[in-house]
Protein backbone atom coordinates (compact mmCIF):
# COMPACT_ATOMS: atom_id res chain seq x y z
CA UNK A 1 0.00 0.00 0.00
CA UNK A 2 1.30 3.43 -0.92
CA UNK A 3 1.39 5.89 1.95
CA UNK A 4 -0.58 9.12 1.74
CA UNK A 5 1.89 12.01 1.43
CA UNK A 6 1.40 15.04 3.69
CA UNK A 7 3.58 18.03 2.81
CA UNK A 8 3.79 19.57 6.25
CA UNK A 9 3.28 18.89 9.94
CA UNK A 10 0.83 16.54 11.58
CA UNK A 11 -0.67 17.06 15.05
CA UNK A 12 -1.26 14.13 17.39
CA UNK A 13 -4.19 14.39 19.77
CA UNK A 14 -7.05 11.89 20.12
CA UNK A 15 -6.73 11.75 16.32
CA UNK A 16 -4.12 12.81 13.77
CA UNK A 17 -4.79 16.24 12.27
CA UNK A 18 -3.22 17.90 9.21
CA UNK A 19 -4.02 20.76 6.85
CA UNK A 20 -6.16 20.02 3.82
CA UNK A 21 -3.84 21.88 1.46
CA UNK A 22 -0.89 19.74 2.63
CA UNK A 23 -2.33 16.53 1.15
CA UNK A 24 -0.51 15.66 -2.06
CA UNK A 25 -3.26 13.38 -3.47
CA UNK A 26 -6.69 13.95 -1.84
CA UNK A 27 -8.25 11.03 -3.75
CA UNK A 28 -5.61 8.67 -2.35
CA UNK A 29 -6.39 9.94 1.16
CA UNK A 30 -10.11 9.32 0.65
CA UNK A 31 -9.59 5.77 -0.60
CA UNK A 32 -7.10 4.93 2.19
CA UNK A 33 -9.76 5.64 4.83
CA UNK A 34 -12.92 4.39 3.09
CA UNK A 35 -14.14 0.82 3.47
CA UNK A 36 -16.99 -1.09 1.85
CA UNK A 37 -18.96 -3.94 3.40
CA UNK A 38 -21.42 -5.30 0.87
CA UNK A 39 -23.75 -2.38 0.14
CA UNK A 40 -22.53 -0.08 2.91
CA UNK A 41 -19.62 2.35 2.69
CA UNK A 42 -17.80 3.53 5.81
CA UNK A 43 -15.10 6.14 6.32
CA UNK A 44 -12.79 6.99 9.19
CA UNK A 45 -11.76 10.27 7.56
CA UNK A 46 -13.15 13.44 9.12
CA UNK A 47 -12.80 16.97 7.86
CA UNK A 48 -13.70 20.55 8.53
CA UNK A 49 -13.06 23.66 6.48
CA UNK A 50 -9.28 23.60 6.95
CA UNK A 51 -8.17 20.19 8.28
CA UNK A 52 -8.50 16.46 7.91
CA UNK A 53 -8.53 14.09 10.88
CA UNK A 54 -7.81 10.36 10.81
CA UNK A 55 -7.69 7.77 13.64
CA UNK A 56 -4.63 8.03 15.89
CA UNK A 57 -3.44 4.57 14.91
CA UNK A 58 -3.37 5.46 11.22
CA UNK A 59 0.12 6.96 11.27
CA UNK A 60 1.43 3.93 9.38
CA UNK A 61 -0.72 4.94 6.38
CA UNK A 62 0.81 8.44 6.30
CA UNK A 63 4.14 9.90 5.23
CA UNK A 64 4.76 13.52 6.26
CA UNK A 65 7.58 15.95 5.54
CA UNK A 66 7.24 18.16 8.62
CA UNK A 67 7.15 17.57 12.34
CA UNK A 68 4.84 15.39 14.37
CA UNK A 69 3.56 17.80 17.02
CA UNK A 70 2.46 15.81 20.07
CA UNK A 71 -0.46 17.50 21.86
CA UNK A 72 -1.78 14.39 23.58
CA UNK A 73 -2.78 14.79 27.21
CA UNK A 74 -0.45 12.79 29.44
CA UNK A 75 -1.39 11.92 33.00
CA UNK A 76 1.32 11.28 35.55
CA UNK A 77 0.64 8.82 38.33
CA UNK A 78 2.60 7.71 41.35
CA UNK A 79 0.93 4.31 41.31
CA UNK A 80 1.99 1.24 39.38
CA UNK A 81 -0.41 0.28 36.65
CA UNK A 82 -0.97 -3.46 36.26
CA UNK A 83 -2.97 -5.08 33.53
CA UNK A 84 -4.45 -8.55 33.70
CA UNK A 85 -5.63 -10.68 30.83
CA UNK A 86 -8.72 -12.75 31.56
Amino acid sequence: MNKVKINGDITLREKIYFDKDAVEKPQQLQSAFTYQDRDEVFTTLEEDEYQFAVPSGAWKKLEWTGKAVDERIMIQTNEDINFKVY
